[in-house]
């Protein structure tokens, strides 16, 4: 017989030692009839079904089982690194619509292997509150209160704009004043552009094909792809699944009213794409909405910019707390912790992002009202929080 010491007995659960001496306790077992610290014979002790638990990842590794050897196997392997084995080493053949341009003698050879530099990003940031009318389906109520844009073009700068009260008609005049911005963007994008492609595009489009001729649908397929590179893109992320969608009526209206085309790809209950083609002159002005995460794998933003190696700089905004501009134009103090209570989400604040995010108020607060960095109420921390973004 084995002799065995019962270590800790609780709710008809035992642990015991059942190893050599020195090693510590790896099994458990439903004894009943035994007090803690009570010494015992057992004549057979393989009828005691030992139940193994991972110890190397406390609280992370739920891995148990009753075969010491699988156990064993098992605690060598354990990792909270996700280790990923495939064979395949490249997705498809890769293709690069100037270099193909380049191919063809559409475009010049030293545009071999060119990458378009500038890129645009914008960001909406909305005010929450509960429905009026219980629908099921709906959590809250978004109103959109602000709207950030940033873009590396020469000479143009970071654009804030903010909703002026909570009458709809001045969420119309917000998205107004954000599209024509864009506009305006986008004549400085086609300015910083080689001329050389928009020269190649209007020597496309003098050319004449018979109707199925090869010629003719080859010509095609470069003109799109001048089109693509002639097109402002501006990026959001997320945008397809959430910005667009807050704002896409007052776009839409907005569009309707200055006789601009718009084109959209939905896939499912989110934006693919969405494109607004203006007529100007001899010419027309796209401008392309994108989402990040159409080019990415899911992820989120922290893990999106480590892919990239930037660094996330982020701060907090008490969406639900305050329920319209109004109310952001007098709060002059920074609000409690409690404020910042994600009712969404269902969790708090960090309370060391609360504390800097404090600080960082009632330091600009204290700034000369002359300096540009200067806060006197929230609406002015919403627009450090929305360019932050």
């Amino acid at each position: 017989p084995r002799f065995l010491h019962v270590v800790s007995v609780a709710e008809g659960k035992a642990f015991i030692n059942a190893n050599l001496p020195g090693e510590p306790v790896t099994g458990e077992k439903i004894v009943v009839g035994f007090e803690e610290g009570q010494w015992f014979w057992i004549p057979n002790p393989e009828i005691i079904q030992t139940t193994f638990f991972c110890t190397k990842l406390p609280h992370k590794c739920l891995y148990s089982t009753t075969v010491q050897s699988t156990f064993k196997r098992h605690e060598l392997s354990c990792t909270d690194q996700t280790k990923v084995q495939s064979c395949q080493i490249k997705l498809g053949s890769s293709f690069n619509s100037i270099n193909t341009l380049v191919e063809a003698g559409v475009l010049p050879n030293r545009f071999l292997n060119y990458r378009q530099p500038f890129v645009s990003v914008w960001d909406i940031e909305t005010l929450e509150s509960e429905s009026e009318e219980y629908v099921p389906t709906v959590q809250a109520t978004l109103k959109v209160c602000s709207i950030g844009t940033s873009t590396n073009l020469p000479n143009q700068p970071d654009r804030f704009f903010l909703r002026k009260s909570s009458d709809p008609k001045h969420s119309q005049e917000l998205v107004d004043e954000f599209l024509e911005s864009l506009f305006i963007q986008e004549c400085e994008f086609q300015e910083a552009l080689p001329k050389e492609f928009r020269k190649a595009l209007l020597t496309l489009q003098d050319v004449e094909e018979s109707k199925f001729s090869q010629n003719r649908t080859q010509k095609q397929l470069f003109k799109r792809m001048l089109q693509n590179l002639l097109t402002f893109n501006t990026y959001a992320f997320n945008g397809g699944k959430f910005d667009l969608k807050v704002i896409v009526p007052q776009m839409y209206n907005y569009c309707s009213r200055n006789q601009i085309e718009v084109s959209a790809v939905k896939r499912s209950a989110k934006y693919f794409s969405l494109t607004l083609e203006k007529k100007v002159g001899d010419r027309v002005q796209r401008i392309g909405f994108r989402d990040n995460l159409n080019f990415s794998s899911p992820t989120s933003l922290p893990k999106y910019l480590q892919q990239w190696g930037a660094k996330l700089k982020k701060s907090i905004f008490p969406y639900s707390f305050y329920k319209s501009v109004e109310q952001l134009q007098i709060a002059t103090e920074f609000p409690p912790e409690s404020a910042f209570f994600n009712e969404l989400k269902q969790e708090g604040v960090d309370k060391t992002m609360y504390q800097e995010a404090r600080k960082e108020f009632n330091r600009r607060k204290a700034l000369e009202e002359s300096n540009p960095d200067h806060m006197r109420s929230m609406a002015d921390w919403l627009k450090y929080y929305n360019l932050l973004d």
